[in-house]
């Protein structure tokens, strides 16, 4: 599927980055931190062909629909001495919680 300069409609952005999101929440890492370190290298892909920066781990172009995200279940804070990480995520922010799956 060819795009505009090579870019992902919203719509497209969305249910890529939700479905990116669930998967990487859903992995039972050896190291919590893991989660973190790995999404960014998604971010980074998806900021190329989206045309998106990200805050937080939230893309811009669609952060009114990221920021209503709702977890799947109880979840807890990540902490900082679990991930060192986790200390630069407002609460706001998906990856600043673990479990809820």
């Amino acid at each position: 599927m060819r795009y505009k300069d090579n870019q992902l409609p919203f719509s497209e952005l969305f249910l890529t980055y939700t479905k990116l999101v669930e998967d990487y929440t859903n992995r039972a890492l050896t190291n919590p931190s893991d989660t973190l370190e790995a999404f960014s290298g998604v971010t980074s892909v998806l900021a190329r062909f989206s045309g998106s920066g990200f805050i937080s781990g939230l893309p811009e172009a669609i952060l009114d629909l990221v920021l209503i995200w709702i977890p799947g279940g109880p979840g807890k804070r990540r902490s900082a001495s679990e991930s060192p990480s986790a200390a630069k995520f407002p609460s706001w922010a998906w990856a600043s919680w673990q479990g809820g799956d």
